[in-house]
Order: structure tokens, then sequence, then C-alpha cells
């Protein structure tokens, strides 16, 4: 398994840059990738 982490505000960006997710479905995978911080 591989786990990054990076910037939330970076990453926001970058998927907005994408344009492939509208700002809620961004907002929902950014909630959802928090859960996940913190292991290390």
């Amino acid at each position: 398994a591989v786990l990054l982490t990076v910037n939330q505000e970076v990453l926001r960006k970058r998927l907005l840059a994408r344009n492939r997710e509208s700002l809620a479905e961004i907002e929902e995978r950014l909630a959802r990738n928090s859960r996940f911080g913190g292991f290390f």
C-alpha cells in the first residue's frame, strides 16, 4: 500500500484545475482524505 500526504490547499487547487469534479465533490473528497491523516 502507498500513502501520499499533500497539503489540503495544494490538493484543492490541483483538483479544481483538473476540472473533473464539482466543488462539492472536491470538498467531500478532502473531508474523506483528512480522516486518513496523522497515522505516521
